[in-house]
């Protein structure tokens, strides 16, 4: 949950740094770059980031288009959202929340967005009040009274993707193409990008699609790097690896197994747990579905994805609740592993 959370951030981010470059360059007094046409701005991604891009981009271009490999995606409402996860995304199955700042964000670009959400089924849960934690040894309190300023909205990230890219469609001067982005256009002449080349659908054809400004929000597979290297530049690049791993299902509980719990948000990250012993959480999301995520870190520390080895590995807070939930819960979904969470950050100093 907490490289969801860093992810989140960093696809906020995004979104707010577009938006000071074009508010910085509509200042024709102090800034070279307010000379720039304004007719067609190109996002590459159809993650977050590149729907808070392009929705950003389309107050300041006549036209805005984002190339996706996974086309427009699914709009529509399904009682299992986790069926709408795209290959795109890899942990697109696994617990996500948008931190209140970013949610703030978002809600200032599609009004009314946050309570469309919990209109259709996300949970509002106050982190404090609604939260059975231990952390580091010691479990969290639980005031009565909390602010709403705790209240966090919980839901699976393609449900959150789906309401933000409906209403990325509903702005006229945006499209989406389904194809995948090769390189960059670049003119060494005056220095500038000046479009993306990408291959459409049916992964044949290289189409060039020409644009006054160019997002790349492609993620790990981003073309930057390689269409960099073309003109001989490369970036500084740094790679972590916590060698983390997941495993994560999903459970629907009854009224009476919901009264029971008597939470909406379980938290075990104890200090130091003996080798094998996940760190965990276990929240409600939309439609009535909770997610029940194992975490571990280190080649030999990985959860596993067999219920009963799960249940074996089990230990610290809450273990005989989480237990009861793993074998009288109704689960909806398998297990589902996930492997290879290196970060990597590039340093693009160079002029």
């Amino acid at each position: 949950m907490e490289a969801t959370m860093i992810t989140l951030f960093v696809i906020i981010f995004a979104a707010i740094v577009t938006w000071r470059t074009l508010r910085q360059s509509s200042n024709q007094c102090r800034h070279e770059s307010a000379k720039l046409p304004r007719s067609h701005a190109v996002v590459v991604g159809a993650g977050f980031a590149g729907l808070l891009a392009a929705r950003v981009l389309s107050d300041h271009f006549k036209k805005v288009t984002i190339i996706e490999r996974d086309g427009a995606g699914d709009t529509a409402a399904t009682a299992d959202s986790l069926s709408q996860a795209r290959r795109g995304v890899p942990q697109g199955k696994f617990p996500h929340l948008i931190i209140a700042r970013g949610l703030a964000i978002i809600d200032d670009l599609f009004p009314g967005v946050r309570q469309e959400l919990i209109d259709n089924g996300a949970a509002v849960t106050n982190f404090l009040r609604d939260n059975r934690a231990s952390m580091f040894g010691f479990k969290i309190p639980r005031p009565t009274s909390t602010p709403d300023t705790m209240n966090y909205v919980f839901a699976t990230r393609p449900f959150f993707e789906r309401h933000v890219l409906a209403r990325v469609l509903n702005i006229p001067n945006v499209t989406i193409v389904q194809g995948t982005a090769s390189e960059l256009l670049y003119r060494p002449e005056d220095n500038c990008v000046y479009g993306v080349t990408y291959r459409n659908k049916s992964g044949v054809d290289d189409q060039q699609l020409l644009a006054d400004f160019v997002v790349d929000c492609s993620g790990r597979k981003s073309i930057l790097d390689k269409s960099l290297k073309v003109i001989g530049k490369e970036p500084e690049v740094y790679r972590v690896d916590p060698c983390a791993g997941y495993t994560s299902a999903g459970f629907r509980p009854t009224a009476e197994q919901l009264r029971d719990i008597d939470c909406k948000c379980m938290v075990n990250m104890d200090d130091n747990p003996p080798p094998g012993q996940p760190h965990w959480s276990f929240f409600e999301v939309d439609g009535g579905l909770w997610l029940l995520s194992l975490a571990g870190y280190g080649p030999n520390n990985q959860p596993p994805s067999d219920v009963n080895k799960i249940l074996a590995c089990l230990g610290g807070s809450f273990t005989d609740e989480l237990k009861t939930v793993i074998t009288t819960w109704k689960q909806e979904t398998p297990w589902i592993p996930y492997h290879g969470n290196q970060t990597v950050w590039r340093r693009y100093g160079f002029a």
